[in-house]
């Protein structure tokens, strides 16, 4: 769940590209029709996002090094750890600080949450009470994001586990991020 990386993205043009874009994967199916033409814009760049991310060379070598222990779980991870990279380093890329480029988002998300799914509205809450696009720079902040996958998932290892592998070989992830998010 790389919710930073989409939100970042997004650009600041057009709020309802960047609302679809964050929600996408909360929106299945026929009901992704019952929303307005920017937002549906919004899910497409999202698909567009993921297709790439999973795609590109940089992801796949960070998610061998996760294969053995997380199987199909590591694109999950490396999602979640090139957020840490990105949260960490965020003034590289944007003219904001991060905790200001957060607390615009999550005033807008306040705004618009009746557009959300049940379930992205449940979680709204815990997001910004725990400002997890800020914490995602940190590994206690990691340890929980990863932590609430786990419960989430059906069947999923202990994804928590994974910030030891993330520690052990940090510079080669964040190398892998660096040479993905740099193209």
């Amino acid at each position: 769940m790389n919710f930073l990386a989409h939100l970042y993205l997004s650009g600041n043009e057009n709020e309802d590209i960047l609302l679809g874009n964050f929600s996408a994967d909360f929106v299945k199916g026929k009901q992704k029709l019952s929303y307005q033409s920017d937002v549906q814009k919004g899910f497409e760049l999202h698909y567009f996002i993921d297709d790439f991310t999973d795609t590109h060379i940089e992801t796949k070598k960070a998610c061998e090094l996760l294969k053995t222990d997380f199987g199909r779980y590591s694109g999950v991870i490396v999602d979640v750890f090139f957020d840490h990279f990105l949260s960490k380093n965020f003034s590289k890329y944007h003219s904001e600080k991060i905790e200001i480029f957060a607390e615009k988002m999550y005033i807008l998300f306040q705004k618009k949450i009746l557009i959300f799914p049940e379930k992205l509205q449940e979680m709204l809450p815990y997001m910004i009470s725990q400002n997890w696009l800020v914490r995602y720079a940190d590994f206690d902040g990691l340890h929980k994001s990863l932590q609430g996958i786990t419960r989430r998932a059906k069947y999923a290892p202990d994804l928590t586990q994974s910030i030891a592998i993330l520690e052990n070989q940090y510079e080669i992830f964040e190398n892998c991020f660096l040479n993905f998010f740099l193209n």
